[in-house]
């Protein structure tokens, strides 16, 4: 279908009080929603002027801007510049029936003459796309159902804030944790929207046990025994088993660390991983409860363990997570590549999660220097990978 896209002031200025979220929005008109029959909390794939694909969140339109035309959808500016290049402002559009992908990786910035840490503030505003979340540095790629368009996002982020910062002697960091400051690399699922939204923890809890097994054990393992503090901290939820949010637009899975950013293999595989285990679990779920309607089929342990019966008890997952060093997650290894290999979405991201479990089996620990490694594999692949 087809979809007359506007800029949207009120959207850019509610960016700068913060909520970013409208970046990842479409707001849209009732009446144009009733002639479209599209409904609020669903996605709407658009492709962008570079033929990438962005995955926006359907919400409603402001009454000013309804006011103004109400035949238009309304997105932000750097929304609108990306997907147009018509005087017409007319997008091609089509309604989302899979998972949308996002991540909000954080970095840490080091200068290299004292290895002090740069407080992100210094180079980037709150709001902005490459921007700062405290002294941290963070990406927030626009979603896509395609981790391929995810990653391609970040190498341009990464390129964005060398550009800012111009200073050769500080270094993008990526590691989950640096003299007490911990860093995430958070998941972003958009789920279909009977399995979002508050009244659905429940049902998010089993889910995020099986994150907690086949994401969230793999993204330890290059981390190692020497950038442990996130997870083995006591009383810092953050990084732990079981730390996720929930909201009308998606799943936010909170257990994956920034080191994961240090190279784009480990990037590409943990999104591929990601994207795989939530598919299989939601198609899983859609099947048993009769296409989302019975989801008390699948609200308890038991539920879960016929639906996946390798997985470990949520203490022996907190163990393997929480461990100093990373071998007891290995002694899980062959189970956990075997059941992400099983499942539906496999096949076609064999290539970037067979080169992050290759990665992983090699023991190589590389730099930390986030532009080294994307660089140098970005030159040598012609591409990235």
């Amino acid at each position: 279908m087809k979809l007359i896209i506007n800029p949207s002031k009120l959207m850019e200025d509610k960016i700068r009080e913060e909520r970013l979220t409208e970046r990842k929005v479409i707001r849209i008109p009732k009446d144009l929603r009733k002639a479209l029959d599209i409904r609020l909390g669903g996605f709407l794939n658009m492709r962008a002027t570079d033929d990438s694909i962005v995955s926006l969140s359907i919400e409603k339109a402001y009454e000013e801007d309804v006011e103004d035309n109400s035949s238009s959808a309304y997105v932000t500016n750097e929304i609108f510049e990306l997907l147009t290049n018509s005087p017409s402002n007319v997008c091609e559009v089509k309604l989302v029936d899979n998972i949308t992908l996002g991540c909000d990786p954080e970095l840490i910035l080091v200068d290299k003459k004292d290895a002090g840490i740069v407080t992100a503030g210094k180079y980037f505003k709150k709001w902005d796309a490459v921007g700062c979340d405290g002294l941290l540095l963070e990406f927030r790629p626009l979603p896509s159902t395609d981790e391929n368009v995810v990653v391609s996002h970040i190498f341009n982020m990464l390129k964005q804030a060398r550009q800012k910062i111009n200073d050769p002697d500080i270094m993008i960091t990526a590691v989950s944790s640096y003299k007490k400051i911990t860093a995430g690399f958070h998941l972003h699922y958009g789920l279909p929207n009977e399995l979002l939204g508050y009244k659905k923890i429940k049902i998010a809890d089993q889910i995020v046990k099986i994150l907690d097994y086949y994401i969230g054990v793999p993204s330890i393992l290059p981390e190692g025994k020497d950038d442990n503090y996130r997870r083995t901290t006591p009383y810092l939820a953050y990084g732990k088993p079981g730390n996720y949010r929930l909201d009308n637009r998606t799943l936010e899975y909170r257990v994956p660390g920034a080191a994961l950013m240090k190279h784009p293999v480990l990037t590409h595989g943990i999104i591929s991983i990601g994207a795989t285990v939530i598919e299989d679990v939601v198609s899983r779920i859609k099947h048993c409860t009769d296409n989302f309607t019975k989801l008390d089929y699948v609200s308890t342990d038991k539920d879960m363990l016929e639906l996946y019966p390798d997985i470990p008890s949520a203490m022996t997952i907190f163990s393997i997570i929480c461990s100093i060093d990373t071998s007891l997650a290995m002694t899980y290894y062959d189970n956990i590549r075997s059941g992400i290999e099983k499942m539906v979405g496999y096949k076609k991201r064999a290539d970037s999660i067979n080169e992050y479990f290759k990665y992983v089996e090699s023991g190589i620990q590389c730099s930390p220097d986030m532009e080294v490694n994307w660089y140098k594999t970005d030159k040598q692949m012609g591409a990235l990978i």
